[in-house]
């Protein structure tokens, strides 16, 4: 994000402004649009980060996951892995194949609005 920032320059927020754009409005529909592909793969990168933690989390460090986790708090790995122990792995498994649906969901629609917004396109 701060690669995106910096080769923007302050001279195109000063544009806007000159031509009378608040700096609300400047970062609206000036700074926002260009260094929105980089914002969406930032956070693209967070998310992927997010679900490898949350499937090493599933796989081999689930012991810490159920110690950290609050009571009345039911993480999607700590569900999965419950089905699996109580016997209910067709539970188990349907779950992992929603998460793993929304996960690649979440993916495919940040790669499409990705290059929905890449200026110069």
């Amino acid at each position: 994000m701060s690669a995106a920032l910096r080769q923007l320059g302050p001279n195109l927020e000063a544009a806007a402004r000159v031509h009378g754009a608040s700096t609300l409005r400047a970062l609206r529909y000036v700074v926002a649009p260009l260094i929105f592909p980089s914002l969406l793969a930032a956070m693209l990168l967070v998310f992927a980060v997010a679900v490898a933690v949350a499937v090493a989390v599933a796989v081999r460090e689930l012991v810490t996951s159920l110690l950290l986790a609050p009571a009345g708090v039911q993480t999607t790995a700590i569900f999965i892995w419950r089905q699996f122990e109580q016997g209910s792995v067709g539970q188990g498994m349907a779950m992992a194949t929603v998460a793993m649906t929304v996960s690649l969901a979440t993916m495919l629609l940040g790669i499409h609005l990705y290059k929905r917004f890449q200026p110069g396109e």
